[in-house]
């Protein structure tokens, strides 16, 4: 692993989920539901078949095992999130992995 990215692991991620992430709640494929720290990215918007737009959601969360996540699965696996701070969580499903690295997902949330 690069020399950059062991320290952003090791530094760089647990002071961005300090600073920026609120809890949600992760429903692996196997395994019960736990609560993760989460950069939730809330700006995006598509109009789906009917023409209603829905939130499309960018959320951030650990490549770790006990604070995050290791192996995402889109289509399998869900995330409750609030659309807006403060509102009630709702479960929405994991659609796609767009980036990661050794210290973050980025993944897409329909």
């Amino acid at each position: 692993m690069p020399v950059f990215h062991q320290m952003f692991a090791n530094s760089g991620r647990p002071s961005l989920l300090q600073n920026f992430a609120e809890s949600v709640v992760y429903t692996p494929t196997y395994g019960a539901k736990r609560v993760i720290n989460a950069v939730v990215i809330r700006e995006a918007w598509e109009t789906n078949d009917s023409g209603k737009e829905t939130p499309l959601l960018e959320i951030h969360v650990a490549n770790d095992a006990t604070s995050g996540m290791t192996e995402p699965k889109p289509g399998l696996e869900f995330i409750e999130v609030a659309l807006r701070v403060g509102q009630t969580p709702t479960k929405r499903t994991i659609t796609r992995i767009i980036s990661h690295d050794e210290g973050m997902f980025v993944l897409e949330c329909r």
